[in-house]
């Protein structure tokens, strides 16, 4: 059985991909993602991975590319968006979560937007909780900073 991917292009043109038996998903994400493309459709809360994969996590398997300002990551941009970095440390009792997440746009669908008043925004990747990252989600050479 051979494994579909649909991608969208950095101007919006839908594509299908096929793998063939033996091709590897995530080197297919990373060269794709690495020209934009993204097969990522955002969702209520974003992707959660675990706290550690925000050391480690190859930004291309999305599509995004990392934004730096002063050497520092300061949010990452995928489909004509940026979405910033927010370290929300532990607060009453609340465990310590890293998200990449926008202001929230009149036309988003109301299932994606958090928040309520003028405090709305759409989340694309929440890094929280313990436990190691799989390694198929890291940068190759994990010395690269972040989005390599």
């Amino acid at each position: 059985m051979k494994l579909k991917v649909r991608f969208e292009t950095p101007i919006g043109v839908p594509v299908e991909a096929e793998l063939e038996p033996g091709e590897d998903l995530y080197q297919v994400l990373r060269e794709r993602g690495q020209a934009g493309w993204t097969a990522v459709r955002l969702r209520y809360q974003g992707i959660a991975l675990p706290l550690a994969c925000e050391e480690c996590f190859d930004w291309r398997l999305l599509g995004a590319s990392v934004v730096e300002r002063d050497g520092f990551v300061e949010a990452v941009a995928i489909g004509g968006a940026e979405y910033k970095r927010r370290d929300l440390a532990e607060r009453r009792g609340l465990p310590r979560v890293i998200k990449y997440s926008r202001g929230a746009r009149d036309g988003d669908p109301a299932p994606l937007v958090e928040g309520s008043g003028q405090d709305r925004y759409v989340t694309l990747v929440r890094f929280v909780g313990s436990g190691p990252c799989p390694p198929e989600l890291c940068r190759r050479d994990r010395s690269d900073r972040p989005g390599g």
